[in-house]
């Protein structure tokens, strides 16, 4: 007996209306699994933009600190670095706790967490962009 068939009554023993029943059981099981799956790619899809855009940043921040010392400009960097490494190990510790196939519920919850985390530090990273700019703007006003 296969594992997935192991949880399943002798269906040959089962009326049309159990039959029935049991189908949609499954059905619903499916369609939870799919949403919990939706779910995780989306937030992959969120902390892998937000690792891009951060990678990005921080390219842009070293091309202006090219020809000038600046050590807030060298404490943001490291700031930036800094989350960048942690949403990477972030990404690499939640990739096994996804891969169980129990489990579902603790990867819902995984999933919910990080989504929660991302939204958060990309408002943060936003805010840090936007001051980062303006300062950006201002130099290349000045000289």
């Amino acid at each position: 007996m296969t594992p997935a068939s192991a949880d399943l009554p002798d269906l040959n023993a089962l009326d049309s209306e159990t039959l029935k029943a049991l189908v949609l059981e499954k059905h619903t099981v499916i369609i939870q699994q799919n949403a919990a799956l939706l779910e995780q790619q989306a937030t992959i899809t969120s902390r892998n933009n937000e690792i891009e855009n951060l990678k990005l940043l921080v390219l842009k921040l070293r091309r202006m600190k090219f020809g000038r010392s600046s050590e807030k400009l060298d404490r943001q960097i490291e700031q930036l670095e800094l989350r960048l490494e942690e949403l990477e190990t972030a990404e690499a510790a939640a990739e096994p706790a996804s891969d169980t196939a129990d489990g579902i519920g603790s990867a819902q919850g995984i999933a919910r967490s990080s989504a929660v985390a991302l939204a958060t530090r990309n408002r943060d990273a936003c805010a840090q962009a936007r001051r980062l700019s303006g300062l950006w703007w201002r130099s290349e006003r000045t000289g």
